[in-house]
């Protein structure tokens, strides 16, 4: 089932950064997704407006509810950071302007939980934020 949600691209090929998708799951919903070899990296924007940044593990099933852990950006200092996990997904709300700002020029999350430590190449992630922005507006 999500690989047919995926397949329903919602953006013009110009406006998505290399690596990325901008993609639909349901009816006036925008995500953005950048395929990695240790974890996807997933972009949402809740009915807040606010970005919620998901790393997820295709094919493995996470402890659900409530866990703790951290989030390395490029070569920077891990950042504690709580998320709700889900079936495959961590969901983190980005409320702080500042760490969405770092995020838009990332080019590599280090994410580490009690289930592990894992790399993500995000090159292109504020230009994939833009596209995700203008795709919800564009609903």
């Amino acid at each position: 089932m999500l690989a047919a949600a995926l397949s329903t691209f919602v953006a013009s090929a110009d406006e998505v950064p290399a690596g990325w998708q901008i993609f639909s799951l349901s009816p006036g919903s925008c995500n953005a997704k950048r395929p990695g070899q240790e974890v996807d990296t997933l972009l949402m924007i809740n009915n807040e407006g606010e970005l919620i940044l998901v790393p997820a593990w295709p094919g493995r099933e996470l402890p659900g509810g409530m866990q703790k852990g951290e989030l390395a950006i490029d070569d920077g200092a891990p950042l504690p950071v709580e998320v709700m996990t889900l079936a495959m997904m961590a969901f983190l709300k980005v409320e702080d302007d500042a760490l969405r700002k770092q995020l838009d020029g990332a080019k590599k999350l280090h994410w580490r939980f009690p289930w592990g430590d894992f790399n993500a190449d995000v090159t292109g992630l504020g230009a994939a934020d833009a596209a995700l922005a203008k795709c919800v507006k564009g609903q």
